[in-house]
């Protein structure tokens, strides 16, 4: 009758091998690069409005000829671009979770290095202990319980460049209705060679002579865009 030998001394049944959890730690790596994304998203919309809002004021104070318009334009696509590649693409793709695991233990000294070590794949080898590679496995998982996680998160930068680019939009907006002629302006901006131009309104009045005897005739010409209907009330 075959005798079912006992495990060795020092091994752990299969069923109550323990493993360590390290999805917290990938959930906080996928959380930093959602945060870092966002922050930089921030930081785009703020630069491309203020950048905008600056053309837009000095078209308005000193009319730019076409190729300084494109120029301008171009100049502002690129930093778009490279601000995006860098702050939406490569430095997300940084963070591992490898190093926010680091940057944990860093927060927390007295833990030392026992979460890295509970990564380690080396612990998979049949050469360590398994009894040694469970309660380590079992102290890491306690340790990571008790850590708040979202506390890592990179949330500052992201508040701060959300206030930015709200504040630099309400700049814009403000911009675009306080001045009648800075819609022109945008315009101008985005096609520099389509002939928009501003309004401008010369005195051609023939006679500024006052007569009782007759009305009063004010002439005037309008150049650029169509004008509005303008009620001129003489007391």
């Amino acid at each position: 009758m075959p005798t079912e030998l006992p495990p060795p001394r020092g091994s752990v049944p299969p069923a109550h091998r323990v493993t360590f959890d390290e999805s917290p730690l990938s959930n906080l790596a996928a959380g930093t690069r959602r945060c870092l994304r966002m922050a930089g998203l921030g930081r785009m919309c703020s630069w491309l409005v203020v950048a905008v809002c600056a053309i837009i004021a000095i078209d308005l104070s000193s009319v730019l000829s076409p190729v300084v318009r494109t120029a301008a334009g171009i100049l502002i696509l690129l930093v778009a671009a490279f601000l995006f590649i860098r702050h939406l693409w490569q430095t997300p793709r940084k963070i591992t979770t490898e190093g926010v695991t680091r940057e944990v233990e860093a927060a927390h000294p007295d833990f030392g290095q026992l979460l890295s070590t509970a990564r380690d794949p080396s612990l998979s080898s049949p050469s360590v202990s398994p009894v040694l590679r469970n309660e380590l496995y079992r102290r890491a998982g306690e340790t990571l319980a008790t850590l708040d996680l979202k506390r890592n998160l990179p949330r500052r930068p992201v508040r701060q460049w959300l206030v930015a680019s709200v504040l630099a939009l309400l700049g814009f907006l403000f911009l675009m209705t306080s001045n009648r002629e800075a819609p022109v302006a945008l315009k101008r901006l985005v096609a520099p060679f389509a002939g928009v131009t501003y309004t401008q309104v010369a005195d051609t009045t023939p006679d500024r002579t006052f007569d009782r005897t007759r009305l009063p005739r004010i002439e005037a010409t309008v150049t650029g865009r169509p004008a509005e209907t303008v009620m001129v009330t003489i007391a």
